[in-house]
């Protein structure tokens, strides 16, 4: 649902307490342990793809008006500069539940929201593939990133965001 309640999920998965400087507007409603759809959704970085989404309809938009003014260059600008913003702020999140940055790439919260985001902003209609690629490669290569992404969200990371960390439970018990 947003960057703000991943923290919250890699902190319940983890049983780490909310740091006293995060808000309670960082947690997601029905705070307890949910099930793997729940978690997925909480991990997917909304207010990222809705900037996103809204510049590059923004392009289509002036492209339909004028067929010169495409944008490619804008498009991957703009497409990196949220993908590297949704790994900044997954991070900045989830480290709140993990000690360092390398712990924080092996989250899977970290995972899922940066896919996400991957996934979601090379497919969606006016990406700067619509403008790069020929009709008949766009379509190949766009269903081969949505099927990549989703795969690997569903059978990868979905199951590890739907059970404790065992990392977080084996030093509960020492």
């Amino acid at each position: 649902m947003s960057l703000r309640s991943l923290g919250a999920l890699a902190r319940e998965r983890r049983n780490v307490t909310q740091p006293p400087a995060a808000t309670a507007a960082a947690a997601a409603p029905g705070g307890e342990a949910d099930g793997g759809i729940t978690a997925l959704e909480r991990a997917v970085p909304t207010e990222i793809i809705a900037f996103y989404t809204t510049v590059i309809a923004a392009c289509v938009t002036v492209n339909e008006s004028d067929s010169s003014a495409t944008f490619t260059t804008f498009r991957v600008a703009v497409y990196v500069v949220a993908l590297i913003a949704t790994a900044w702020a997954g991070g900045r999140s989830a480290r709140t539940a993990v000690t360092g940055w390398k712990a924080v790439l092996r989250t899977p919260e970290w995972w899922t929201a940066v896919l996400s985001f991957a996934g979601w902003g090379a497919a969606v209609p006016g990406s700067f593939l619509y403008v790069w690629l020929d009709p008949e490669v766009l379509i190949v290569t766009v269903a081969t990133i949505i099927a990549s992404a989703g795969l690997v969200i569903a059978v990868v990371l979905t199951p590890r965001l739907r059970v404790k960390d065992p990392a977080a439970q084996a030093r509960a018990v020492s």
